[in-house]
């Protein structure tokens, strides 16, 4: 049976190494950036003069943005071997630190985000329309006017982290407020995932059902435009269009995400929070 070079490649990086977690290091780095962030604000307050005002706001926000990363890495288990140690230091940094939900980071970075990550047309986290264009089609879809202001979109982009940073903490707040007002917000996510799949089972055996016909037709129509590859078809039976067989040096529009997709799940998978793990019950009978 044939091997997966990306296997190949993960098993050699393993025999070399590159798959241990330097905590050590990790941790150190982390006090750096904590003085970064809480010297760089205190200074910013005791010193005078804009240069060196300035040069304090700088420095806090390298710390700032440093712990951002880390906290991110420890999301995904990625600074310790011990789950517990990512989980507290995910809770620190974004709990405790930033004032956020580590929750709410879990359940919508790694949960859903990194189900389809970067996707477009999948991913929320990607669909910046219309403040930001990120594809060619999106960018000739818009007007002249869009497309101008497209063409120095950057520009935003520093003001755009900015307001993505302070909507990050509105929502999760909200994300908690109303987990504490409905209990049932509070069920883990892995048996939100069971409880959905037992109930989409159920619904699937009624055509009519509002949800399963809406999805159909989504998914039929707006995602995989079924109608246009059934002219196609049968434009290629009736000769009017030829099948030309080429080898290309990137993947197809359709095949593209799919790749990217499975080159994303073998990069994460040594580092599947617990809850993504729990998941893997959904594919168990319950009454096992």
């Amino acid at each position: 049976m044939a091997v997966h070079p990306l296997t190949v490649l993960n098993r050699e990086l393993a025999a070399r190494g590159f798959h241990r977690k330097p905590t050590a290091r990790l941790l150190a780095e982390l006090a750096l950036l904590l003085a970064m962030a809480a010297g760089g604000a205190a200074a910013y307050f005791l010193v005078h003069g804009i240069v060196l005002k300035a040069a304090a706001l700088l420095v806090m926000a390298l710390g700032n943005l440093g712990i951002t990363t880390h906290t991110h890495s420890s999301s995904h288990n990625g600074t310790s071997p011990r789950l517990w140690v990512n989980k507290a230091l995910t809770l620190f940094g974004y709990g405790v630190w930033f004032g956020t939900s580590a929750h709410y980071w879990w359940n919508k970075h790694v949960a859903v985000h990194h189900a389809t990550p970067n996707v477009v047309g999948l991913d929320d986290d990607v669909d910046l329309l219309p403040w930001f264009a990120l594809t060619e089609e999106q960018f000739q879809e818009g007007g002249p006017l869009r497309r101008a202001y497209y063409r120095v979109q950057w520009l935003v982009v520093p003001l755009a982290v900015g307001l993505t940073a302070l909507n990050m903490i509105r929502a999760s707040w909200v994300y908690l407020a109303e987990a504490v007002r409905d209990p049932r917000r509070r069920t883990p996510l892995w048996q939100q995932r069971q409880r959905a799949a037992h109930l989409l089972q159920v619904a699937s055996g009624y055509g009519s059902f509002p949800i399963v016909l809406e999805t159909m037709r989504e998914c039929l129509q707006d995602v995989f435009d079924v109608p246009g590859l059934a002219t196609v078809m049968r434009d290629l039976r009736s000769r009017s269009v030829r099948l030309v067989e080429v080898t290309t040096t990137q993947p197809s529009p359709f095949a593209r995400s799919l790749l990217f997709g499975y080159v994303a799940q073998f990069l994460y998978e040594g580092d599947s929070p617990l809850a993504e793990r729990r998941a893997a019950a959904l594919s168990l009978d319950p009454t096992l």
